[in-house]
């Protein structure tokens, strides 16, 4: 079937708003084939269970790329309010993110 838009792109072609949606609800931890397919159905879309699957396989690698990068975010503002807790030696806050990034000279 390659070459087949998947069903969901179908769906929500016309209504990018929809699918962020839909993106930013199956990236919350423990979300379901059967948890977004609901979430389809609760919002007047028919769909299948197999055909929200083959989305969430598609899917799903993004949404591992999207949890690293907030990971890092996330280690890195708390790294940002240690520096800023014990003084930060009078750096400006784009130094103090710098260094807890890893990207100070």
């Amino acid at each position: 079937m390659k070459g087949h838009p998947l069903k969901v792109f179908v769906l929500l072609k016309d209504r990018p708003g929809e699918l962020d949606a839909l993106e930013a609800f199956a990236r919350v931890p423990g979300r379901t084939t059967e948890d977004c397919r609901e979430y389809l159905v609760s919002r007047g879309h028919s769909i299948s269970r197999n055909a929200t699957w083959r989305w969430m396989r598609q899917y799903q690698p993004r949404l591992g790329a999207i949890s690293k990068q907030e990971r890092l975010l996330v280690a890195a503002i708390k790294e940002a309010e240690r520096i800023a807790r014990n003084g930060g030696d009078g750096m400006s806050v784009l130094d103090t993110m710098k260094r807890a990034l890893g990207l100070a000279t």
